[in-house]
């Protein structure tokens, strides 16, 4: 068996054959290196400018609330305190599924997984997941057409980024 890029998928997820030499030895080439460590730092960057617009626009509701109440019972207290809870709470979970997406991007482990493409729908309108060798890959309704039924597929992917892999380069057997 010989594997060769796939110029279909290439075209798709923008990989090209340097891309695919560095992904077969384990690595990242140099152009998406430049590219996941500038996500990480935008991601970063984003994340210090959006938590302290939450934590403020929440203070900012308990305050009203309680100038705007004529009278201050345990039942408001509890009130204010549980909407305090919940986008703080929503904070720390988004913040922290965040920087295990910035971890992968800034020390990425290439994998690769082999096997057959099956197609199947996504619950995210226009969106489809492909799964190859056990791994599943979101892909765009209409790119699914390029995958060649029965064709065995080898996929270099980096895994944990926004909780599923991120497909860097693809290869289809061809027989020799």
């Amino acid at each position: 068996m010989h594997f060769a890029i796939d110029h279909d998928l290439a075209r798709i997820f923008a990989f090209d054959a340097v891309d695919l030499a560095a992904n077969r030895s384990g690595h990242l080439s140099p152009d998406q290196e430049r590219m996941f460590r500038a996500a990480a730092a935008h991601g970063r960057r984003r994340t210090r400018r959006v938590v302290p617009v939450v934590l403020v626009l929440a203070a900012a509701a308990v305050v009203a609330a309680l100038a705007t109440s004529t009278e201050v019972t345990p039942a408001l207290i509890g009130a204010l305190g549980f909407g305090l809870a919940v986008p703080l709470g929503l904070v720390a979970v988004f913040t922290s599924k965040a920087s295990r997406t910035y971890a992968a991007y800034e020390s990425p482990v290439v994998r690769t997984v082999e096997g057959r493409a099956e197609a199947s729908p996504s619950a995210t309108p226009g969106h489809w997941w492909v799964e190859v060798g056990g791994v599943r890959f979101s892909m765009m309704s209409g790119d699914t057409a390029v995958l060649r039924d029965g064709a065995l597929y080898r996929v270099h992917y980096l895994d944990g980024v926004m909780g599923r892999p991120a497909l860097l380069s693809a290869e289809v057997c061809r027989r020799a």
